[in-house]
């Protein structure tokens, strides 16, 4: 016997009513001219667990970038630290003031703990810091390294 379960349409108001709240592609950073500028001009900034690379672009909307190397575990643990990584972004995103390439990635295991909470308040240190220097005039986004 089987259970027949209803498929909602596509196009229906409940289908469409958490459309804003996922990561869509054009917030990605794809482009491997893009990746490079960032790693190449943009300022470094070690967030805990989580490292950072940011770029200040002026542009329309922020982009951001995750990786994980493989020696952080299996396919499988690298692909649940990227999904926390972009919720805490998508959690986070209206925080951010200015717009910005981001690049975060992971490069040793993790220590302690690396759920949403800790992730969360890494990604909220990240924009807050960006957020001050936005504020302060900088004209990047870091600052230089000798400012402290």
């Amino acid at each position: 016997m089987q259970s027949h379960t209803p498929q909602r349409p596509r196009n229906s108001p409940a289908g469409n009513r958490f459309r804003h709240q996922g990561y869509p592609k054009r917030i990605r950073l794809c482009s491997r001219i893009d990746i490079d500028r960032v790693f190449r001009e943009g300022h470094y900034r070690r967030l805990g667990n989580l490292h950072s690379k940011a770029l200040a672009t002026g542009g329309v909307e922020t982009r951001f970038l995750i990786s994980v190397k493989k020696k952080i575990g299996k396919a499988h643990e690298r692909n649940r630290i990227k999904r926390i990584v972009r919720e805490a972004v998508r959690l986070n995103g209206h925080r951010l003031r200015g717009t910005y390439d981001i690049c975060l990635f992971l490069v040793k295991p993790p220590t302690g703990n690396l759920g949403l909470a800790a992730i969360e308040t890494e990604i909220r240190k990240l924009f807050d810091y960006l957020n001050q220097s936005t504020a302060i005039g900088s004209h990047h986004a870091w600052g230089s390294s000798s400012s402290g």
